[in-house]
C-alpha cells in the first residue's frame, strides 16, 4: 500500500504485510498469543501500520489519539 493523498502521508514508503501462516500453521487468523503478537510487531518494526491477511490492517502509535487517525485515515 502506498499513499495517493496527503492525509497518508503517514504511510511513507509502504507499510507491511503480516502473514501470520508464516508464524503459526493452523491458525484462526488472531493474534491471541504473546508470540504472535511478538511476530506482528516484528513485522511493524517502525512502520505506524501493517495489513493482516483475511482481516485489514493494525495501526500504532505513541499516543492513542495517533493510531486512532491513521486507522479512520486508512479504511
Amino acid at each position: 500500500m502506498r499513499p495517493v493523498f496527503h492525509m497518508a502521508a503517514f504511510v511513507g514508503e509502504g507499510v507491511p504485510n503480516f502473514e501470520i501462516r508464516d508464524t503459526e500453521k493452523g491458525t484462526d487468523l488472531l493474534v491471541k498469543t504473546p508470540y504472535l503478537g511478538q511476530a506482528l510487531a516484528r513485522t511493524l518494526g517502525r512502520s505506524p501500520a501493517a495489513l493482516m491477511r483475511g482481516h485489514g490492517s493494525v495501526t500504532v502509535g505513541e499516543t492513542l489519539p495517533a493510531p486512532w487517525a491513521a486507522a479512520s485515515i486508512s479504511n
